[in-house]
């Protein structure tokens, strides 16, 4: 686990030098268009030798407090030289006063020029320094738990890199002109990224120790085919800090960063993430349930350590339940969530139902692979299988098809309560068929093809029997069950007009959508939802004015392009004018005076 921890750890800092690479160079070296060319590289400049000379005095400090730990503690195990202790000392003589210089220049600097400067420079710096910091401050700590002896390197690390974090983050918090609304991006990913790997650390760690007390009281060795991360040392003691680590993570990020953000913009996305994972989770862990339920009724061999995957599988249940227990409130809560709080349902049935959707297939396969196998092995007395071999296949894809199919037609289910359901949803219903038809003629073209080889081979070699017939099975029971998923899906997907327009009757073609005269004033941030409304309407606006800022601002929710459109259609007036006010648009009717 500790392993999977110091990988995880990075993922977020890897996301963030990509995005902040690409906002500074998209936007043209910051995101605040009023600064200079020249300005701009002076305060890139100054940004770049203060991290440099951070880093160089960081990297002394450690290297200097090792040599004087060592002399301290005579049972150091830490080896120490002169070298070590002359670049320690060279590196804080250079870095210290370097980084003190260029941090207090840069401050002064945003103080006294905060118009021309641009957030956006600043805001890369405190979110790439935090974020290393974080993540070599945990990897630090976990390494201190695992290892048998005190390591007082190990030690040193984490606490300056600790007090780095520390120190940027009551900086990163209280700077207010990291708050311009161009900069949310940046913010947003660190916080949430972060979040996202606390709260999975936590629940991972939280349940194998549960797992673990469990497997104590049962008196049964854990082994690596039964646990998710396999370590070792995989004590109480590693998944206790573990869990604190995780927590720790999770809160500082969740409960205290996410209330200083101005506008939580990948709320969404962090939301949409949970419910996939958790759902997911529950669902794998009722296929186990289930397998194990029939393996024990139909007197399996494999399942003689029930105990232990019963558990396991109750464990991430409950754990999967309580975190989306837990955020149910925000994806109730619309004032946090921008336009996906207007489609979220649909959008999390649609995804459920593809994922379900996959597992119900695959249970169907399994179960015609099994029947093939006992139909082959009935007719060729030649076949050698093991005694009662069909048990496991049966348990496993009897487990996938009741679990896959009951979610799967629940949401199908669902989907089809609301009226008209797939052609009001036109953009998340084409995604959905789209995925579903191309996967299902990947894969109903792979499997032919590989029939077909299989065929050829036989043939050419004179040799159609037994070898050839069972390996034609696998990629049959495949194939059958991809093209009767597809050709469903595809009949459906005929149904579906080509755009989703909104208006009283519901018969009313796009042709016959009355044509109206549409003024614009807009932010150029907007374009492309601009642009995507003309072409939804069919026709352009007669005049747009684009603005570079809005005089109201505030946490409201985003322009919706459905709720833009349907606005307009179902007005009674031919002439519109629409004004962005803040993050939304008002619509207003108005008459052009003559003359």
């Amino acid at each position: 686990m500790d392993d999977a921890i110091n990988i995880l750890i990075f993922l977020p800092l890897v996301i963030l030098i990509n995005i902040c690479i690409y906002k500074l160079i998209s936007s043209g070296i910051g995101t605040h268009r009023q600064g200079s060319l020249s300005t701009n590289a002076r305060q890139l400049y100054l940004y770049i030798i203060c991290g440099v000379a951070l880093s160089l005095l960081v990297n002394g400090l450690e290297q200097s407090l090792i040599n004087l730990t060592n002399l301290l503690i005579s049972n150091s195990s830490v080896q120490t030289s002169s070298d070590r202790a002359a670049l320690g000392i060279s590196l804080l003589i250079i870095g210290a006063p370097l980084w003190f210089f260029y941090w207090v220049k840069i401050n002064k600097d945003m103080v006294s020029n905060s118009d021309e400067l641009s957030p956006g420079i600043r805001n890369a710096y405190f979110i790439l320094v935090l974020s290393v910091s974080f993540a070599i401050s945990i990897s630090c700590f976990s390494q201190i738990v695992q290892e048998s002896k005190f390591n007082w390197n190990q030690v040193t690390t984490f606490s300056i890199w600790s007090l780095v974090w520390i120190f940027h983050t009551n900086h990163f918090v209280k700077d207010r002109s990291l708050d311009n609304a161009s900069n949310h991006s940046l913010r947003n990913t660190y916080v949430y990224s972060f979040s996202l790997v606390g709260l999975f650390v936590l629940a991972s760690n939280l349940g194998s120790l549960v797992y673990l007390a469990i497997s104590k009281l049962a008196e049964v060795e854990i082994t690596s085919q039964e646990i998710l991360f396999s370590g070792t040392n995989w004590t109480t003691l590693n998944l206790a800090i573990s869990i604190f680590i995780g927590l720790v993570t999770w809160v500082v990020h969740w409960r205290i960063l996410r209330n200083k953000l101005t506008k939580r913009e990948y709320e969404s996305i962090y939301l949409y993430v949970i419910f996939i994972v958790t759902t997911t989770a529950t669902m794998v862990s009722a296929i186990i349930l289930s397998m194990t339920m029939f393996g024990l009724a139909l007197q399996s061999d494999t399942t003689s350590g029930w105990i232990l995957t019963f558990s396991s599988s109750m464990v991430t249940v409950l754990i999967a339940i309580s975190v989306l227990i837990f955020h149910t409130k925000d994806f109730q809560n619309a004032s946090l969530i921008t336009e996906f709080s207007k489609t979220s349902n649909n959008v999390l049935i649609f995804s459920l139902a593809f994922i379900s959707l996959g597992i119900l297939i695959s249970g169907f396969s399994l179960l015609i692979h099994s029947m093939l196998i006992s139909i082959v092995q009935v007719s060729w007395t030649e076949l050698i299988q093991a005694e009662e071999f069909w048990k496991e296949p049966l348990s496993l894809g009897v487990s996938l098809t009741i679990v896959g199919g009951s979610v799967w037609f629940f949401c199908w289910s669902k989907l089809g309560s609301i009226s008209n359901d797939f052609k009001t949803d036109l953009i998340y219903s084409r995604l959905y068929f789209l995925a579903v038809i191309g996967i299902a003629i990947v894969f109903t073209a792979g499997t032919m093809v590989a029939i077909i080889f299989t065929l050829l081979k036989g043939l050419l070699a004179s040799n159609v029997g037994l070898q050839t017939v069972e390996s034609l099975i696998t990629p049959f029971s495949i194939g059958i069950m991809a093209f009767g998923a597809g050709i469903y899906h595809l009949r459906i997907f005929r149904k579906l007009p080509y755009s989703s327009g909104h208006s009283s009757d519901p018969n009313l073609p796009k042709s016959e959508i009355t044509k109206k005269t549409i003024a614009i004033i807009s932010r150029t941030s907007n374009e492309s939802l601009i642009e995507s409304l003309q072409m939804r309407l069919g026709y352009r606006a007669n005049e747009i004015l684009w603005t570079e800022h809005s005089n109201i601002s505030g946490n409201q929710i985003q322009p919706n392009l459905n709720d833009l459109y349907n606005s307009i259609v179902d007005s009674n007036d031919q002439r519109l004018l629409l004004i962005q006010d803040g993050d939304n648009y008002r619509i207003y009717p108005y008459e052009k005076k003559e003359g």
